[in-house]
């Protein structure tokens, strides 16, 4: 049988949306493939938790970054699997082994505006990005793209791995999933941001999250409904940034920001929610959006990138760089319960199209192709 080792070192405690991933798409795969050796990469100890791995190797640094690009084969061996999946951006040299990437947009290019640390770390990031992703795609037996505007965005800037692209967009998990018990979710909604109606907003604080336009959106949009709050979720980035802004634009006390919450605590909020706003500037695709409509909660997003591709007609657009457009449209949905029900529906109806069981049948199909079988 084949082994496949996938690199699952954005795993942890407070996990990231590529971690998500590679969570999700494990279990999936392993109910799917039973054929398959499957093994895990992780940072630390424990960093697995109940996910059921042939193997689990460790090694203690980012996936990115030069230790990883020169150490880590050595430290898992000649040939660590059959095939080495990287769920992000860059692969390790000499493995040794047939090799698959994920790429999940290129922010990275983007240097500071699509980077939230110190100057002096986002410079040697960015610099290590533009040599190390290009020479990564180069190495890759196959390359996976989570949405066709993703894999588009790569083909035009590196038009010589166009034909190892594969589109395999992400699935939405069974936890999400219309609300069982409306009274509880508003109780446990009402303790973490209070029992005013609110608008969501997911994601770190950071440019290309926009979750300052998306503040001032609100500001313009809550004299229609002037007991509305909006609720920042935010993993990372500045706070005291985000409340100055707040206090600026006269809504300070309608601003609730939330660090990392459970999956438990965050199916509440999207039951609850007036609305998630997810006009973020660019996203390699947009898992929130999806987790939302899964939710039945009535979404408004991004009419550019990988967002009006996921979303579809069941959720309402506007442009992430105009504060009226995006104020608008917000309004419509704190005015309009009837709008907000039929986007609901429509979304639950998108949600069903995208699930981890395909996008694993869809991955294992790269496995195959970059294994030759």
């Amino acid at each position: 049988m084949p082994s496949v080792m996938l690199d699952a070192r954005h795993l942890g405690a407070r996990q990231s949306g590529i971690g998500r991933y590679t969570s999700d798409l494990f279990r999936a795969l392993a109910a799917l493939r039973p054929d398959l050796v499957l093994r895990l990469l992780v940072r630390r100890p424990g960093d697995e938790g109940a996910l059921a791995a042939d193997r689990v190797a460790r090694f203690d640094a980012w996936p990115y970054g030069l230790r990883s690009t020169l150490l880590l084969p050595r430290c898992l061996g000649p040939e660590p699997a059959d095939l080495f999946h990287s769920a992000y951006h860059v692969l390790p040299r000499g493995l040794g082994c047939a090799t698959v990437m994920t790429l999940h947009d290129l922010i990275p290019f983007e240097g500071a505006r699509g980077s939230i640390r110190p100057f002096p770390v986002w410079c040697a990031e960015y610099a290590f990005f533009r040599v190390a992703i290009p020479e990564s795609l180069r190495r890759a037996g196959r390359l996976i793209a989570v949405s066709r505007a993703t894999a588009d965005a790569v083909a035009a800037r590196f038009p010589f791995c166009r034909d190892k692209l594969r589109v395999v967009h992400h699935g939405v998990g069974p936890e999400f999933r219309p609300c069982g018990d409306r009274p509880a979710a508003e109780r446990r909604a009402a303790v973490l941001v209070g029992s005013a109606p609110f608008v969501l907003a997911l994601g770190g604080l950071s440019h290309n999250k926009n979750q300052g336009g998306m503040l001032r959106a609100f500001a313009r949009a809550r004299a229609a409904s002037p007991a509305a709050r909006m609720v920042i979720v935010a993993r990372y980035g500045e706070r005291r940034r985000i409340v100055a802004l707040a206090g600026r634009l006269g809504v300070g006390p309608q601003l609730v920001v939330l660090p990392h919450v459970s999956d438990a605590d965050l199916r509440a909020l999207l039951h609850t929610a007036t609305c998630l706003a997810f006009c973020s500037r660019v996203e390699g695709f947009g898992l929130p959006l999806l987790e939302a409509m899964a939710c039945g909660c009535p979404v408004l997003t991004s009419n550019r990138s990988a967002m009006a591709e996921v979303a579809g007609d069941a959720a309402l657009l506007a442009d992430p760089d105009d504060v009226p457009d995006m104020a608008r449209q917000m309004r419509r949905m704190l005015c309009l319960p009837g709008l907000r029900r039929e986007l609901a529906q429509r979304g639950l109806e998108r949600a069903r199209g995208f699930t981890w069981q395909r996008s694993a049948a869809l991955t294992a199909a790269v496995y195959d192709e970059a294994l030759g079988r």
